[in-house]
């Protein structure tokens, strides 16, 4: 199995998995608030590719966290339109689907990254 590229630090991995289940709960529990707003531009905005690029090819330390951010708004923006399209636009199951997929992933990397040697 491929590692994932050390590319985030352990910290900011947990935040963002945070966000994962935070915004979803949130969303679903109706608080209107700064930190549902927070949490959503999180999730949608910087899970998506904190999951999915470390577990591509290594590149420059430097691109990561545009590359993070661009990966994130395109994958947030390709489900949502593919949930309006099929019909079935419902934002509380679009952020726990999405929160869900993300967290899976960040939590292998975070699991790989604790067991590794320092």
């Amino acid at each position: 199995m491929r590692r994932p590229a050390p590319t985030l630090p352990v910290g900011v991995l947990a935040l963002v998995a945070l966000t994962c289940v935070l915004a979803p709960v949130l969303t679903a529990a109706g608080i209107h608030s700064p930190l549902r707003v927070a949490a959503a531009l999180a999730l949608f905005g910087v899970a998506p590719g904190a999951a999915l690029v470390p577990w591509l090819a290594p590149r420059d330390a430097g691109a990561e966290p545009a590359l993070v951010i661009a990966v994130s708004l395109a994958l947030s923006l390709l489900a949502t339109q593919t949930m309006l399209w099929a019909g079935a636009w419902d934002p509380v199951i679009g952020s726990i689907a999405l929160g869900a997929a993300c967290l899976l992933s960040l939590l292998a990397q975070m699991a790989v990254r604790v067991r590794e040697p320092a």
